[in-house]
């Protein structure tokens, strides 16, 4: 096991602040708890953080620079014969260290804590943590970060601007945390110089259009007389291709329709956090393919036990459940097609449709 700070990111006491942050960020992704499985994973993330916090900041690494000199100095004065009872002074890193070194390695500690808590969902407990450590540690970054993206979820874009820029000015060299804030900065741009007409018109006719293409989808199930495709399914045995098909453009017109009124946040940028979460919209579709409902009760029930609530994803569900039942209801008006089957299994394909239509609509406003 490494003995110093430069040992733990493999680096000589010669190398420039761009190693060390190269350094930093490949071993944070190769030892991070929720993506390693080395046995060892927590404890190297935990050396990995506390080298990086010294070993950054020019002042700190000063003096632990000179406690290495005085170190190594004295290991080589007990190495000589000596007449009276020398002391071993042990190694950088094997030991207590003098001054602040716990509450380094406390913090470094929470910083793990506050990225594995966001990265779990748990928000409500990673927001107070991230609001702790940000009194605690004001020139620590991952704190600012953490808050942006709660802020941003929450649909609080001036907040979340402000405290991405402050996570870039305390890490110049995470593009991130650059991205993410030039992003949020043109969305709030965008809303304070956009025609309140024309805005509240977008927002007005978006919902309309979506609904409008759920109404034809609904006027097609009880008119159109096909038969079944899966009869030798029992749970979808009385749907006809046109249930299924029907019921992915409806949600593909909800998402298009909720980006381009601005009920969603852009999809490219709520693919992931800026600590590495998969989006909760991604994650809940892997759960919706197998049943929407089931994923629309696991959302809620996170929501409320871990406040995890986001505003775009409860935008995208309350959506995708309001059309499931209309789709519903217009098959049990329909002869050969079950309401109950549609009720149980559509709002999957319509999930599916939505976030595909959400994901278009955001590409095209970039082309």
């Amino acid at each position: 096991m490494a003995r110093t700070h430069y040992e733990t990111l493999g680096l000589s006491r010669s190398c420039t602040a761009e190693q060390i942050r190269s350094a930093y960020r490949k071993l944070v992704l190769k030892y991070h708890p929720d993506r390693s499985t080395a046995p060892n994973a927590k404890e190297m993330f935990l050396r990995i953080t506390e080298a990086y916090e010294v070993l950054s900041d020019p002042a700190r690494r000063r003096d632990y620079d000179r406690l290495l000199d005085a170190q190594a100095a004295a290991s080589r004065r007990a190495s000589q014969p000596q007449t009276g009872g020398g002391r071993q002074v042990p190694p950088p890193g094997s030991g207590p260290r003098a001054g602040a070194a716990e509450p380094r390695t406390t913090l470094a500690q929470e910083i793990m804590r506050l990225t594995v808590l966001f990265s779990r969902g748990r928000i409500a407990e990673a927001e107070r943590l991230a609001r702790n450590l940000r009194q605690r540690a004001p020139r620590h970054p991952v704190p600012c970060a953490v808050l942006a993206d709660i802020a941003r979820a929450r649909g609080n874009l001036v907040e979340a601007a402000n405290l991405y820029a402050v996570a870039y000015q305390l890490d110049p060299k995470n593009e991130l945390y650059r991205i993410r804030h030039d992003e949020t900065a043109r969305a709030v741009a965008r809303r304070q110089h956009r025609d309140p007409v024309a805005q509240r018109r977008a927002q007005s006719v978006a919902p309309l259009v979506a609904a409008s293409v759920v109404m034809l989808a609904c006027v097609y199930l009880v008119l159109a007389k096909e038969g079944p495709i899966l009869e030798h399914l029992p749970p979808v045995s009385t749907w006809t291709l046109g249930t299924a098909v029907m019921s992915f453009l409806s949600g593909i017109a909800i998402g298009a329709s909720l980006l381009v009124g601005g009920y969603l946040d852009r999809f490219q940028s709520s693919l992931t956090t800026t600590v590495g979460r998969l989006s909760p919209n991604l994650a809940l579709v892997s759960v919706a393919v197998v049943n929407f409902w089931l994923a629309a009760l696991l959302y809620v029930a996170l929501g409320l036990s871990q406040g995890a609530f986001y505003r775009s994803t409860s935008r995208l569900v309350g959506a995708v459940g309001a059309a499931t039942l209309f789709l519903s209801l217009a098959a049990a008006v329909s002869d050969p097609i079950s309401g109950w089957q549609v009720l149980l299994w559509a709002g999957n394909l319509v999930y599916v449709g939505a976030v595909c239509g959400w994901m278009v609509a955001d590409a095209l406003a970039d082309a």
